[in-house]
């Protein structure tokens, strides 16, 4: 053969080889997709918008540096900016050496793992990902997205081989206030854990999330249709007493934090004690009282001895917590206590006496009496 037919040949099997790497390429369904270093700022940032958490970016050059004071020296290849795609040991060559390291991880899960060795993008450590090795001894071809830190898989991003890594949200705090007669917007001190029924009180999250849900319910119509959404809202409580406002901040990966505080909803009517007292009518059956009927004070209150007398304070106004009643027998040591806005009691001992009503607003210190006299003999 002359030297130049062997010539062509050779230039022939080189062209026949490359054909063949491509094709090879091909058959593993190899999509390379290369994003330039410009842009892999704005994809990142694409993969942190579209999810809630984080998850694992694969970047080879960055596994395969070592920190030199503030700059990343390459272990696979110092004369290079990147790595070379099959060269999974890092030593800067893609040599049949690499398929034993990729045949050594078989089956393996850790991300790191999967970015090292999954080849082919699959998310998954495979016999097909040593072809790859194969394929590209001898050549030094650029990484593909999902192996040069973009994030990316092949154009699609995030790179789902890598499971989201979500945190738990910040547990939120808010701020409460209302707006006065005059329109002023009035914030109520987080030490006043007392609100006026029938006056809309705000809510407004000082922490915002923007990936985080807020979801309210308030006081005794939680879970039935005391529900807000959203990092303002607004409410009217109309039930007198102690109401628990619930507060779940969401995230878009379904962890959440919830945190409750208890308040205190005041009537807005003046705390005012009212009692009137009743005369027993008829003995009832079954160990109950009979019906009961008022006596004014014209009749001065005059009861028997052991005569069942009730004191209903039921009528009394304000917010209250608790009632308490002080019967006391004058010139006399002998007081009786009982508790309750209506209570029924009997007094053998013929006296004057006198009934003190006490009642207390909820959530304070503040208390209102109303005394009478009566008479038993």
């Amino acid at each position: 053969m002359k030297k130049e037919e062997r010539v062509v040949l050779f230039f022939m099997a080189i062209l026949v080889l490359t054909l063949a790497v491509f094709n090879f390429d091909k058959s593993f369904g190899v999509n390379i997709s290369i994003h330039d270093s410009d842009n892999l700022e704005s994809v990142s940032n694409k993969v942190t918008e579209s999810t809630g958490g984080s998850r694992y970016v694969c970047n080879i050059n960055s596994l395969n540096s070592i920190p030199v004071q503030d700059t990343d020296i390459h272990v696979c290849g110092l004369n290079q900016t990147g790595c070379c795609f099959g060269d999974v040991d890092g030593n800067g060559v893609v040599t049949a050496g690499d398929r034993g390291l990729i045949l050594a991880n078989f089956g393996r899960t850790d991300g790191e793992l999967i970015c090292r060795y999954d080849l082919d993008g699959n998310g998954v450590i495979t016999p097909a990902d040593r072809g790859y090795v194969s394929a590209n001894i001898g050549f030094c071809s650029r990484l593909p997205d999902y192996q040069n830190g973009s994030g990316c898989r092949r154009g699609d991003c995030p790179d789902t081989r890598f499971p989201e890594e979500c945190s738990v949200p910040e547990v939120p705090i808010y701020q409460i206030s209302f707006t006065n007669s005059t329109g002023t917007q009035i914030v109520i001190s987080p030490s006043i854990m007392n609100f006026i029924e029938e006056i809309s009180v705000n809510f407004s999250i000082l922490n915002i999330d923007p990936s985080v849900t807020y979801e309210w319910n308030f006081g005794s119509c939680f879970g039935e249709g005391g529900w807000s959404e959203g990092n303002l809202t607004n409410y009217i409580f109309s039930r007198v007493g102690t109401q628990v406002v619930s507060l779940v901040a969401r995230n878009n990966c379904g962890n959440s934090v919830a945190q409750n505080s208890t308040y205190n909803v005041i009537s807005r009517f003046p705390l005012t004690p009212i009692f009137q007292i009743y005369r027993q009518v008829g003995e009832g059956r079954n160990g109950c009282f009979g019906s009961w009927t008022p006596v004014s004070p014209s009749t001065s209150y005059i009861f028997s001895p052991n005569e069942n007398i009730k004191f209903g304070g039921v009528t009394s106004t304000g917010s209250i917590s608790n009632a308490t009643w002080q019967f006391k027998r004058f010139n006399s040591t002998d007081i009786f206590f009982a508790d309750g806005q209506e209570v029924i009691q009997g007094f053998g001992v013929p006296s004057n006496y006198s009934a003190n009503l006490t009642i207390q607003r909820i959530g304070t210190s503040v208390r209102n009496s109303l005394v009478k006299n009566f008479i038993v003999g």
